[in-house]
């Protein structure tokens, strides 16, 4: 949980920091308009790094080596992969609003694994 309410929390200081529009309807074949909200970083692919990023780890690491293993990591991966490609077919994201939220996203996860297993010993 908390690792995702902070990818939510980063996304959306960036979000204010950095005030990238979204891509122009007229410049690109939007799906649908998107309003209301900058465009960097993608706030979608970051809180996909954040909460299935954080579960392909505990799915890693505490899982047996099974089908079940197998399918979650399998699953994870591909909703964080998918969600990237989804964000730049519909419109919503020029390609390096999405490469920036995965960047930012990995870094986001890594220290939350970093705190997991400091925590984690106490």
């Amino acid at each position: 949980m908390i690792s995702t309410f902070g990818g939510i929390i980063i996304s959306q200081l960036l979000k204010i920091l950095v005030a990238r529009p979204r891509p122009d309807p007229s410049l690109i074949n939007q799906i649908s308009h998107f309003l209301g909200s900058d465009s960097f970083p993608s706030g979608h692919v970051l809180t996909a790094i954040s909460l299935y990023g954080f579960i392909l780890y505990i799915a890693y690491t505490q899982l047996k080596k099974s089908l079940v293993r197998k399918f979650i990591i399998g699953f994870c991966l591909s909703i964080i992969l998918l969600m990237g490609v989804s964000r730049i077919y519909l419109g919503a994201h020029w390609f390096s609003d999405v490469l920036g939220a995965y960047l930012i996203g990995f870094v986001w996860l890594s220290v939350i694994i970093f705190v997991y297993h400091k925590f984690k010993k106490v």
